[in-house]
């Protein structure tokens, strides 16, 4: 996988060429961005976000578990002085699934790529919310 990027002197709206994609990356405007996409640390948690969903939904569907949809939300922020990610991640998964199955899911949650990339040098607490 290839990723390229390049950011000239004035602003921080660019472009990332994946290859086949493209995507756009700016900062906030009080960092002297335009705030016209996404920063690099709500790709991160995007990533994260969708990461969770596809690998709990595909174990799901291997299993035969009736999970319906699931939602998942993610709040994160670095800690100032360590630069520490800390990240909330709330899934909530819908349909006639046995705590068991509910349990089973969240593990599952924990073991996404993006998650086992990230939680090494990071927090990220997953928790099952309620529907």
């Amino acid at each position: 996988m290839v990723v390229k990027g390049s950011l000239g002197k004035e602003g921080y709206y660019f472009l990332l060429d994946t290859g086949k994609r493209t995507i756009f990356v700016d900062e906030p405007i009080e960092k002297g961005g335009t705030d016209l996409a996404p920063n690099p640390l709500e790709l991160m948690l995007t990533s994260l976000a969708s990461c969770t969903c596809v690998t709990v939904q595909m174990y799901a569907k291997t299993k035969g578990y009736p999970l319906e949809k699931i939602d998942v939300k993610v709040n994160g922020t670095i800690e100032a002085g360590t630069g520490k990610l800390l990240a909330n991640c709330e899934v909530t998964l819908h349909g006639p699934l046995d705590e068991p199955q509910r349990k089973r899911l969240l593990g599952i949650a924990n073991r996404c790529p993006v998650h086992r990339i990230l939680s090494p040098q990071n927090d990220i607490m997953t928790r099952l919310m309620a529907y």
